[in-house]
């Protein structure tokens, strides 16, 4: 049997008020292995689906920032890869979307970029 791996480290927390303390956060997460929703299913398997990702276990309570429609808060902040024929390292970044849910987490881009590795 196959078993998928992951990593993570939370880099901030954000008290959620309407969600009766709960705690939204912040995670980098290194993914080992290649599982189709791997993080999502993870996440959610131990309690902690992703906001707003309806599919694995997210329900409105979970806070008073509304996600955008159809959309859940998981970003690929930086992705490397080697290239299949050169064998070359690559490496893309982008920033988090402007939403107001990244902008609650994030605060300020620089304040917390720091934190990735």
């Amino acid at each position: 049997e196959y078993h998928s791996r992951m990593e993570f480290k939370c880099l901030k927390n954000l008290p959620s008020v309407r969600a009766g303390g709960s705690i939204l956060s912040l995670l980098e997460i290194q993914i080992h292995t290649g599982r189709k929703h791997q993080i999502r299913a993870q996440l959610a398997n131990i309690g902690h689906p992703i906001y707003g990702d309806t599919v694995y276990g997210f329900t409105s309570t979970h806070g008073e920032i509304t996600p955008p429609r159809n959309h859940i808060a998981l970003h690929a902040y930086w992705l490397s890869f080697r290239h299949p024929d050169t064998k070359k390292p690559l490496l893309f970044t982008a920033a988090p979307p402007q939403q107001p849910l990244w902008e609650a987490l994030l605060g300020e881009w620089e304040e917390i970029s720091h934190y990735i590795a």
